[in-house]
């Protein structure tokens, strides 16, 4: 059974139409554009020289995630009037990892 003869049985004859519409568009389209294919070996062999500075620096919520959690503790249930000398080793060890990484705070 073809799409005309199982469109006839199961649809009205305005939606059989725009779907048989619908599909010669698709087909038309299809054959009239072609898309660029990219092989996997195209892609290792020739990257973007932006893309591989961006790749090799991680993102800053991805790094010193023990520092971190650490330090948002320190500050956030610290006694202390002053939190941010109360935690001051911290926070330090903190910029000291993420400057480790490229990243200035």
């Amino acid at each position: 059974m073809n799409l005309n003869t199982l469109s006839r049985c199961l649809l009205p004859k305005s939606t059989s139409r725009f779907l048989n519409n619908l599909l010669a568009v698709a087909i038309a389209m299809s054959s009239s554009v072609s898309l660029p294919s990219i092989s996997p070996k195209t892609e290792a062999a020739a990257p973007v020289a932006g893309a591989s500075t961006a790749a090799s620096k991680p993102k800053p919520c991805c790094v010193c995630k023990d520092e971190k959690a650490l330090r948002d503790d320190c500050m956030l249930f610290s006694k202390s009037a002053d939190p941010t000398s109360d935690c001051k080793p911290i926070i330090d060890q903190y910029k000291t990892c993420m400057a480790g990484f490229g990243f200035k705070i």
